[in-house]
């Protein structure tokens, strides 16, 4: 199996077969994630979720606006980063996503839009909107921002150390992956000035590449939220360290 690529794996990330309980509403939702390359801070990370569902193309949507600010540590600057999608409210599928950015130098404005009816993606920029790449859509599959829905709602109680859970995940252009991981159990974790009780995961599959797929820990926040709260990544580039900064519900 060929390795995914790095960048879409920490794309995903910015973005990380049991599901939806009816109770759950992301509404209102502001979360803040700092990242870190071998202890120097490297971006910060922010999601908000609006209050109000908005209808898109008849369905009902979460709207979530992402901002990255990346530091000049990268070797970036000046750089305005905005992701804007739209989640359908049930199984929280991407319906849209309206990717900008710019870094002075380059710019990038293009639109992914999910076709259901006609089981496909398009992806387009909205400088060149008829030159379309075509993805094809699964309707058992997943996306990164359900698993991502999916995950702050599953039942860890139910699942003893080392077992293994699933997703068929919506990839590229060349079809779907599944992506696995495992649950390694509960431990107390440092967050921020205090500790706090978190669900440990691994991830197994897919191989990544320049990442070494064994060191990546997921910590889940043992509380009603579930929020991914932590993640350690060590790549040929060295080692990234996701940390939830702030979470609120408005």
């Amino acid at each position: 199996m060929k390795p995914w690529n790095w960048k879409f794996f920490l794309f995903a990330c910015i973005f990380l077969p049991n599901w939806a309980v009816s109770q759950f509403n992301p509404a209102g939702e502001e979360w803040v994630y700092k990242v870190s390359k071998d202890g120097n801070e490297a971006a910060e990370i922010t999601f908000q979720t609006d209050k109000q569902l908005q209808n898109l193309n008849n369905t009902k949507c979460y709207k979530i606006t992402t901002q990255a600010r990346i530091t000049a540590f990268l070797g970036v600057v000046n750089v305005n980063n905005k992701i804007t999608s739209w989640v359908e409210n049930q199984r929280f599928k991407a319906q849209k996503v309206h990717i900008y950015y710019d870094d002075g130098k380059s710019k990038n404005n293009y639109i992914v839009e999910c076709k259901p009816q006609q089981k496909q993606i398009e992806a387009y920029s909205l400088e060149k909107p008829n030159d379309k790449r075509l993805f094809p859509w699964f309707a058992d599959c997943e996306d990164a921002w359900s698993v991502f829905f999916q995950i702050r709602q599953k039942d860890f109680s139910k699942l003893k150390p080392n077992e293994t859970f699933s997703y068929c995940l919506i990839a590229d252009e060349n079809g779907s992956k599944e992506i696995v991981f495992r649950y390694l159990g509960k431990k107390e974790m440092s967050l921020g000035n205090k500790t706090q009780d978190c669900y440990i995961l691994s991830w197994v599959l897919p191989a990544i590449d320049e990442v070494e797929t064994n060191s990546i820990r997921i910590a889940i926040t043992a509380d009603k939220n579930q929020m991914p709260a932590k993640m350690y990544v060590k790549t040929k580039k060295g080692f990234f360290l996701g940390e939830l900064k702030s979470f609120n519900k408005k």
